[in-house]
């Protein structure tokens, strides 16, 4: 497993998406949104003077729900949004303390 993921780490480093980073990439995606939806559902533990540091990860679900698409390519499609949109988004989550 570790090779795959090394070579599926090189794979993408020269720009390249294959099956392998594919699936790598998919099932990091799947466990790293596990581990969200469990902080999220906790949410209330979370002191309030925390809680702005995790508006860090705000952009993490949308990037995570989109590297599961069986379609995506990992290098194109993965890439920067536009300045505005990240910006309304995260004044949205920021105004509402959601994360």
């Amino acid at each position: 497993a570790s090779h795959e993921i090394s070579a599926a780490l090189n794979a993408l480093s020269r720009g390249e998406t294959t099956d392998g980073a594919r699936r790598a990439v998919n099932h990091l995606a799947r466990h790293a949104l596990d581990r969200l939806a469990l902080a999220r559902a906790r949410r209330e533990e979370v002191p309030a003077a925390a809680a702005p540091a995790f508006l860090a990860g705000w952009r993490a679900e949308a990037t995570l729900r989109a590297a599961l698409r069986p379609d995506v390519d990992l290098i194109r499609d993965l890439g920067p949004e536009s300045e505005f949109r990240r910006r309304v988004s995260l004044l949205w989550r920021a105004s509402r303390g959601r994360w």
